[in-house]
């Protein structure tokens, strides 16, 4: 029996889309020759199948391959993944904007632990999952493949009812500091048992080698006895740690892999590298980001449903512009969406 519950039916959350266009070409105005589609890289948010639709754009996935989460419970098949998890295709876009051909699609969640505390009501609010704050609001999707049910018998069919206790997945756009916006959030388990994996990424914010600690957010990591394959982690690594003992009598997170990631640098591009990114903004000070992609505003920048003073942590925009020297992004136009509130 199928128990996927859907929190948002449309599934509709767009946000996130990084796309890189390069050169297109084509045959002269008067010839039928086909276009050339021009080759792009897109991080966004599944909004629908039949074919994989991300950020709007049908890809065709009869020639891709797959790099998919390889955790415990983690998607290994297109077949399952699922409508508002954050993917990166790599492929073409055809010069309309609405179909394209991926050759490649790579999915990896921000989180997958044991949730701490859930203040969430009528689908707008926060959980706290091993420390790190996810923000979620009327767009997230949630599913419960297992139907699992709550303390009280009833079936958790909405993030209001998730547990603490509960292990979920989270797929969305972090801060790099301990907060994650969520596109997709899946209840995996009703409790962590010994030997499962979790797993948790974010920016060391603090570390001590005496102790073998350092902190992500508000958690505290013993890495003690994990494996270190990129050496001891230091302030201002971005990391994914993986455990499979869970916490200690302290409330330490007991790491048993440590990795440095390299996902704080979002857009993979060059210098003058023109660029469209669809995103949630999860900082302003002292830079404006949208995840983990710093944007850089001038005097020039213009906006369009909106100005500058719209511009808040929880906006969702599209903004368009190129990458200079230190691949930051400098943006020409910011263009507020209409069409969703994330209230985050």
């Amino acid at each position: 029996m199928d128990m996927t519950f859907k929190y948002s039916v449309l599934g509709m959350a767009i946000a996130g889309a990084i796309g890189l266009t390069g050169c297109g070409g084509g045959g002269g105005n008067d010839s039928d020759a086909a276009i050339t589609p021009s080759s792009q890289v897109t991080s966004g948010t599944i909004t629908g199948f039949g074919s994989v639709y991300v950020d709007g754009v049908e890809f065709d996935t009869a020639r891709s391959s797959f790099s998919l989460d390889d955790g415990e419970d983690g998607p290994e098949s297109e077949e399952e993944l699922e409508v508002g998890m954050v993917v990166t295709v790599t492929g073409s876009v055809d010069p309309g904007g609405k179909t394209g051909r991926a050759t490649h699609i790579e999915y990896d969640d921000e989180l997958e632990g044991i949730v701490n505390a859930n203040n969430v009501s009528d689908g707008i609010g926060t959980l706290v999952v091993m420390g790190q704050t996810v923000h979620v609001n009327a767009n997230t999707e949630f599913e419960n493949d297992e139907g699992i049910v709550g303390v009280d018998n009833a079936l958790i069919d909405t993030p209001d009812r998730i547990e603490v206790g509960n292990i979920v997945e989270v797929s969305g756009y972090p801060d790099g500091k301990g907060s994650i916006y969520a596109t997709f959030i899946e209840l995996e388990d009703g409790e962590h048992s010994p030997g499962i994996e979790i797993e948790v990424k974010g920016l060391v914010i603090d570390d001590d080698e005496t102790d073998m600690l350092f902190m992500l957010g508000d958690l505290t990591v013993d890495f003690s006895n994990a494996q270190l394959p990129d050496g001891l982690p230091a302030a201002g690594d971005y990391v994914e740690v993986e455990s499979t003992a869970g916490y200690d009598t302290v409330g330490h997170l007991i790491a048993s892999d440590v990795e440095l990631e390299d996902d704080l640098d979002d857009i993979d591009g060059d210098e003058g590298d023109e660029v469209e990114l669809n995103g949630i903004v999860t900082a302003m000070e002292p830079d404006v980001m949208i995840g983990l992609q710093k944007i850089i505003i001038t005097d020039s920048t213009a906006f369009e449903h909106g100005s500058s003073d719209d511009m808040m942590v929880g906006a969702e925009i599209e903004v368009e512009g190129y990458l200079n020297a230190d691949e930051v992004l400098v943006a020409e136009e910011i263009e507020f969406s209409t069409e969703f509130d994330h209230e985050m």
